[in-house]
């Protein structure tokens, strides 16, 4: 981890990740994003105001799952959760990307 400077990687990765995330929270469908490290996760509600998830949530992970495929990105949704962990090497582009896919796939599957 020294040697290959592997924290400050993890740091920078997590900056990427709450500078392309946030906004995210501003969707009707985002209930909190939360970014830990390396782990960047997206909550899915059907109401924001009391958090509650149900409704067209009960099958949106595997319409997320087709669509994140379909561009290219391989994320599984966990129930209304979904996790981006990408690993520590990836670059700032490709994280911008991952997350404009993020953005996109959301947009369209909760309007």
């Amino acid at each position: 981890f020294r040697d290959e400077r592997t924290l400050e990687r993890v740091q920078r990765l997590e900056g990427w990740l709450r500078e392309g995330l946030s906004p995210l929270a501003g969707l009707p469908s985002v209930g909190d994003v939360r970014v830990l490290g390396g782990v960047g996760v997206v909550e899915l509600v059907t109401d924001k105001a009391s958090k509650s998830a149900g409704g067209y949530l009960d099958d949106l992970g595997p319409r997320m799952m087709k669509a994140f495929i379909d561009r290219g990105l391989l994320l599984r949704p966990l129930g209304n959760v979904l996790y981006f962990m990408p690993p520590y090497v990836v670059s700032e582009d490709e994280t911008a990307w991952a997350i404009e896919q993020i953005g996109d796939v959301l947009r369209s599957l909760s309007g």
